[in-house]
């Protein structure tokens, strides 16, 4: 493991590729290929503006814990917030899959798997945002139906269906055959489409361990194959903070603990049905309030995770419930 993790830290902060992939120059987009493309929703315009090139005047780690996703919609669960908690595993699994694309000079992907709940989908965010401070010419497919083309600054789409169809080849931007740059694909669907994972596409897929979804081009690609932990009860806890019915729920248990000592008179948590049997379970029946607002909070925290483990999918919808 320790000759791993050398052989990756070599590669951090090594942005020679990464340079070619950036500079216009070493890019050619034929007009008939471009014209294939649409300019992407405003929305998208405005995430990338907000990106793109940003400097990382910090390291991204625990230090500065969360990135937000405005003003993109909420695509995976309106229940689930647009700031995404900056685990220590992203930023590892970041250094892992920049090592491997600097190492294969972007010939050989990346297939990151992990259970359930274990935070994929948003540790795709996380890449693409990384990756438009670099000003990377990526591919961004989140839900398998449309893909967008980040290129320079400027957001583009195109259906699935559009560029499955085409029988030669796909409008692309080419890199200019001396710089060695190549595209991210980035993508969390089932078995992808070939031209997501050919060259002179570097793919990251994000994915269930379920080798259905990744088995043909893994045979034919050869990627590297790794995974997300599931999250530990710092990272819980911290997270908590960021999902959209957090503020409502620690304003009801504030009117608990505070403002009145009967869970049984006006009940502060009457929306919240699961939490309020945890905290009558633990302080002893309906006439028992928590003696702190932090006693609460863990209360709640260390219930789910007994009963669905470290999933944070499970942990936040349980909390809510």
């Amino acid at each position: 493991m320790q000759n791993s993790m050398n052989g990756i830290q070599q590669y951090v902060g090594n942005f020679t590729l990464s340079a070619k992939n950036a500079d216009p120059a070493n890019w050619e987009w034929k007009a008939e290929y471009k014209a294939r493309w649409n300019l992407a929703e405003s929305h998208w315009q405005t995430f990338c503006e907000t990106w793109y090139g940003v400097p990382e005047s910090q390291p991204v780690d625990s230090k500065s814990p969360s990135l937000s996703l405005e003003p993109l919609p909420r695509r995976i669960d309106d229940s689930i917030s647009s700031t995404i908690l900056v685990r220590n595993s992203y930023v590892e699994m970041f250094d892992t899959i920049w090592a491997r694309s600097i190492k294969t000079r972007g010939r050989h992907g990346v297939i990151v798997t992990g259970q359930s709940g274990t935070g994929k989908t948003l540790f795709n965010y996380y890449l693409l945002i990384r990756l438009l401070r670099l000003k990377q010419v990526v591919l961004f497919s989140p839900e398998g139906n449309q893909v967008y083309l980040f290129y320079h600054g400027e957001v583009y789409t195109n259906s699935m269906e559009a560029l499955t169809a085409v029988s030669v080849d796909v409008p692309f931007p080419d890199p200019i055959s001396s710089s060695n740059a190549f595209i991210w694909s980035l993508f969390d669907i089932q078995e992808p489409d070939i031209f997501l994972v050919s060259h002179p596409c570097f793919p990251v897929q994000t994915t269930s361990p379920d080798p259905r979804r990744y088995s043909l081009w893994r045979k034919k690609q050869r990627p590297l194959l790794t995974g997300l932990p599931l999250w530990t009860r710092d990272e819980l806890l911290q997270g908590l903070q960021y999902q959209v019915e957090y503020p409502e729920l620690l304003d009801a248990l504030h009117n608990l603990v505070y403002g009145r000592s009967s869970l049984n008179l006006r009940d502060p948590l009457k929306p919240y049905y699961g939490a309020r049997a945890i905290l009558e379970e633990r302080y002893g029946g309906k006439d028992i309030a928590p003696p702190s607002l932090e006693d609460a909070v863990d209360c709640l925290l260390d219930a789910v995770i007994d009963r669905f483990g470290y999933s944070a999918r499970g942990v936040f919808g349980a909390v809510f419930d």
